[in-house]
């Protein structure tokens, strides 16, 4: 339905820096399959609240080295990298607080909570992402247009419709049974002469019309 990751995993490593800046939010869409969680990466961390960006916690309290302040409030955010494949190529995304609490239905902060102290532990909830076929829509970065890093931010994600899927399939033939080249294709196959070129030229003549022989209809003798 939507192109494919072999296609996003080519494109990107070619694209020019005159690219990047034409292209301020390019967005690409695949249909995926979840394999497997990143090994060793945190499902969460703690943010800002003024920023959302990383707070790393001295002594007591958290810092962001991006506001560099210390923040009043913290608040646990997602950060859920996933590994994820099609049947032409795998890699890497990133799911973020506000699209993996929309897609889980539960906050990071309220996972926690429920995690007994266990804050390093995947939650079950998020293995479960593992086998599931999803539309991600990806938003590319500099560093993804730039340099080709494949880890893309996820900015949405759908479930696909079978039914919808068809539809597109079904329109999509249609639109490739339109086009001249199938006409050759089939009268080639039934050994029929091409007369469409034939039909398409016009003489420099007169145009002749076969004539029809039409009935003609009595006088009316009141008239």
């Amino acid at each position: 339905m939507e192109p494919h990751l072999a296609y996003l995993c080519l494109l990107i490593p070619h694209t020019t820096q005159m690219l990047t800046l034409f292209f301020q939010d390019f967005v690409f869409t695949a249909i995926a399959t979840v394999n497997r969680l990143q090994e060793n990466i945190q499902w969460w961390y703690m943010s800002c609240d003024k920023c959302h960006k990383l707070a790393t916690k001295e002594t007591k309290n958290y810092y962001c080295k991006s506001c560099s302040i210390y923040p009043k409030k913290v608040t646990p955010r997602y950060r859920v990298r996933l590994q994820i494949s099609d049947h032409t190529s795998t890699t890497s995304c990133t799911l973020f607080d506000e699209e993996a609490a929309r897609l889980l239905n539960t906050s990071a902060s309220k996972l926690l909570d429920t995690q007994d102290g266990k804050s390093e532990e995947v939650p079950k909830i998020i293995q479960q992402l593992c086998g599931r076929r999803l539309i991600f829509r990806f938003k590319l970065n500099d560093n993804n247009l730039t340099f080709g890093t494949q880890n893309y931010a996820v900015k949405r994600t759908f479930v696909p419709d079978d039914r919808l899927e068809m539809l597109y399939l079904d329109n999509k033939a249609e639109e490739e049974l339109m086009d001249d080249e199938v006409d050759i294709v089939l009268m080639k196959k039934q050994n029929m002469p091409d007369t469409k070129s034939q039909n398409n030229k016009v003489s420099s003549g007169k145009l002749s019309c076969e004539q029809v022989p039409v009935k003609e209809e009595p006088h009316d003798s009141t008239g």
